[in-house]
């Protein structure tokens, strides 16, 4: 063996080993911080906001409760559209109005009557009209009914009338009317307002109503 070969045996291999090359680390994916916030709210419990909750109707399910009964009513279209515009300003229920109005009226009535001192007064809930005591008395005694919130609207602007002149209004509406039933003091107005205009002097007022009052009388006797 020649020494050149000698020389490369003991000098070792003159080139070093050549590492395998390996695969290379792919690098951590990129985190949008937009899509991160969203993952981690969407995973997130939330709280019913009070404000957004949706609204539970308070009377959807009582429909059938033996607490409550069906009652129907005809209010003036007027009157019960301020009803529900002041149920709207307030956030309640118009059946909830109701009962609630309902309920403060008679406390208000039962008040006033722990006021009266003279048990002997008439009528305690006449305090709460408008209308004069005795005109509401006069309607009374000629038809029987009862005196209500439709009647006092319609007699109030009588108050400084000549009380001959409403009760001569009242007869001879009643005659006109023959057998035939009066459920409202607006009955009475058109013959009150004529009477008015016809300007009749305090004489003739007082002969007229007293020949009405004898014919009622006897007609009241043959009834």
């Amino acid at each position: 063996m020649s020494a050149k070969v000698l020389q490369i045996i003991e000098a070792g291999p003159l080139l070093k080993a050549v590492p395998k090359p390996q695969p290379e680390e792919s690098p951590p994916p990129k985190v949008d911080a937009h899509s991160e916030a969203v993952g981690v709210l969407a995973s997130t419990p939330t709280k019913a906001d009070a404000h957004t909750a949706p609204q539970v109707d308070a009377h959807k399910n009582d429909r059938h409760s033996k607490t409550r009964a069906r009652v129907s009513l005809r209010p003036n279209k007027d009157i019960l559209q301020r009803f529900r515009v002041f149920c709207a300003q307030h956030g309640i229920d118009l059946q909830d109005f109701f009962e609630l109005a309902g309920v403060h009226y008679i406390e208000y009535v039962d008040a006033h009557k722990l006021q009266v001192v003279d048990a002997k007064t008439p009528s305690d809930d006449l305090m709460i009209f408008k209308t004069d005591d005795d005109i509401i008395c006069l309607y009374r005694e000629y038809t029987g009914n009862r005196w209500k919130p439709g009647d006092d609207r319609a007699a109030a602007r009588f108050n400084q009338t000549d009380r001959r002149v409403i009760e001569l209004g009242i007869l001879q509406t009643k005659f006109r009317a023959g057998r035939k039933r009066i459920n409202s003091f607006a009955y009475f107005v058109p013959e009150i307002e004529e009477i008015i205009e016809l300007q009749i002097s305090t004489e003739m007022l007082a002969v007229v109503l007293r020949r009405r009052r004898e014919q009622w009388v006897k007609l009241q006797g043959q009834a």
